[in-house]
């Protein structure tokens, strides 16, 4: 079985890599993306020639959206190209896949249950974007992996789970399971045990470094640059806390069918520390600041994008999933098992090639349009944008000095750019062409935008 796994992983390797990513497409990506190149140039702030709109503005300078973490990891990639960054993602996923190839082996359940999470279609997704909810998982795996009772492992089983603050903020609600467990399991000792001190121990220096940045950015240690982007923004908003929990426990339900119920038929894997971190996690991004988003979106797209929020946790309820089709399959015969195992295994690498498809057509487009914005504006130029099109513009793709146009202020803009300068407009095609008194020329047009050159 572990040949067979191995040649899977390499098969989805090939695939992968013949559908790359050409760009990225969310405004999240944009965000962590632009910061890796700015942690490689050795600063911790976006400079003012930056594409301010992705920053908030803290203390009178540009600041991460973000915890840094995500965007740190990805500095190295940069070396290979802008587009060397979605390597990140890709080696996040295998390094998921391999961990829980490990976590399967303590168990003593079959390893061919590391290939439900290989071709898991969250996880296939988010293995061609920039966003942080991939190496949470990671991060989260190799904890697990450590979280056991030899002083050494809790130590960097703590320091996995404290560097996770610095990925999502909301991952810190998937240590606390674990230290009030270990907690538990020291107070039955006598004297009282290390586990939960040595797990503390381990935890403190990334949570301090967590702590230091917010300091440094915000000048709170306990406040993030996202309150100062969104000040109407509350930490908990209980009024979503219905919706958002259907929602998530449904979509748990159907993607692998009867996954969510997984938990209870298990034998091996139903420990009361991961029941305690699904259900807790689960609960905390559901009374998250915002309603589960773009309804607008057909319902696989849909599924896809809202169960990111609790990609971490996914490899616990795979445990169990595993574990409780292994206890069905006890019951077959062999050849009736394998038949179902290869039907699964082709299906979903089917299903996978036709996901990885799907977003190559949706990535193509903005690539396109990206492509065409650098090719007909020059270095060193200035390009005034509308706020949609903050996607589409990076330093890393060309030194521009980025404006972003507020309604109405297309003039103002003109005024106050540097003179001597070429000026582009970036401007939304379903908006009229300014003023005749500007003279624009339109060097391209899309259905989506217009190029325009003021002077």
């Amino acid at each position: 079985m572990k040949w067979i796994v191995g040649a899977c992983i390499l098969l989805f390797i090939f695939v992968w890599l013949a559908f790359y990513p050409p760009t990225f497409a969310i405004v999240d990506e944009a965000i962590y993306f632009g910061m890796s190149f700015v942690l490689r140039s050795g600063h911790l702030f976006p400079s003012p020639t930056e594409v301010a709109d992705l920053y908030p503005r803290v203390q009178g300078r540009l600041v991460s959206l973000f915890p840094l973490g995500n965007s740190a990891v990805m500095v190295p990639f940069t070396f290979l190209g802008w587009r060397g960054t979605f390597l990140f993602p890709l080696l996040a996923h295998l390094l998921s896949t391999w961990f829980f190839m490990k976590l399967l082996k303590r168990q003593g359940l079959p390893l061919w249950g590391a290939l439900l999470l290989l071709f898991y279609p969250v996880n296939v997704l988010y293995s061609r974007t920039l966003m942080s909810d991939l190496p949470s998982q990671t991060l989260f795996l190799g904890a697990l992996l450590l979280y056991q009772p030899k002083p050494k492992g809790l130590f960097f089983s703590g320091f996995c789970f404290g560097l996770l603050a610095l990925f999502r903020v909301a991952n810190l609600f998937l240590f606390l399971p674990y230290l009030l467990w270990a907690v538990l399991r020291s107070f039955r000792q006598r004297p009282f045990g290390p586990e939960a001190l040595l797990l503390i121990a381990g935890f403190l220096p990334p949570f301090l470094g967590l702590l230091t940045l917010n300091q440094v950015s915000v000048g709170h240690p306990f406040s993030f640059a996202y309150f100062y982007a969104f000040p109407s923004l509350s930490l908990l908003a209980l009024k979503n806390l219905p919706s958002n929990v259907l929602a998530c426990l449904l979509f748990l339900l159907v993607l692998y069918p009867f996954m969510l119920l997984a938990p209870l038929w298990a034998r091996r894997t139903r420990q009361p520390v991961s029941l305690l971190a699904m259900a807790g996690f689960i609960l905390f991004v559901s009374i998250s600041s915002y309603p589960y988003r773009h309804r607008s979106l057909d319902p696989l797209a849909y599924l896809l994008t809202q169960l990111r929020f609790v990609l971490p946790i996914i490899p616990l309820f795979l445990l169990s999933y595993v574990d409780s089709l292994e206890n069905l399959f006890q019951r077959w015969n062999f050849r009736l098992k394998i038949l179902v195992l290869i039907f699964m295994i082709v299906g979903l690498g089917i299903g996978n090639v036709l996901l990885l498809d799907r977003h190559q057509k949706f990535l193509l487009p903005q690539e396109t349009k990206r492509r065409m914005i650098y090719q007909n504006t020059t270095v060193g130029s200035t390009l005034a944008y509308d706020r949609s099109f903050v996607k589409l513009i990076q330093s890393a793709w060309g030194k521009r000095t980025f404006i972003v146009v507020p309604p109405g202020g297309l003039a103002r803009i003109v005024r106050e750019a540097p003179q001597g300068k070429p000026l582009f407009y970036l401007q939304d095609a379903r908006q009229p062409v300014p003023d005749d008194s500007l003279k624009p020329a339109v060097i391209l047009t899309t259905p989506e935008l217009r190029l325009l050159r003021i002077r």
